[in-house]
């Protein structure tokens, strides 16, 4: 990994790795879709495994995500799971580009 690009890091311990498995699994249960098309990802998530890097790619702005081929999440996640997923990274202070307001925004559209 080039860590000269990178702002903010953070390694997860078992019960946290466990959590935000839970978030990003959740199904959408939203009935309507936004869909802005900014796509500039300044979080994701690097899993280590048996010599093989996967990633989970994520914007926040326009709340969409890549991941690498070998994950298989659906494309879509609800505004609970966004606002879940980005007070994860808020409450391990990761909050780079992301501004005091923005959860409190998605919340009230």
């Amino acid at each position: 990994m080039n860590y000269k690009i990178v702002k903010e890091h953070y390694q997860l311990d078992k019960k946290e790795i466990d959590s935000i498995a839970a978030i990003i699994i959740t199904p959408n249960n939203d009935s309507i879709i936004r869909d802005i098309s900014c796509f500039m990802p300044h979080h994701g998530i690097l899993i280590f495994k048996n010599g093989k890097c996967s990633y989970f790619d994520i914007c926040f702005g326009c709340r969409h995500f890549i991941t690498s081929k070998d994950i298989k999440l659906s494309d879509e996640l609800d505004d609970k799971t966004w606002n879940a997923l980005e007070s994860f990274f808020r409450n391990r202070k990761l909050n780079y580009e992301l501004t005091e307001n923005d959860l409190e925004t998605k919340d009230n559209n």
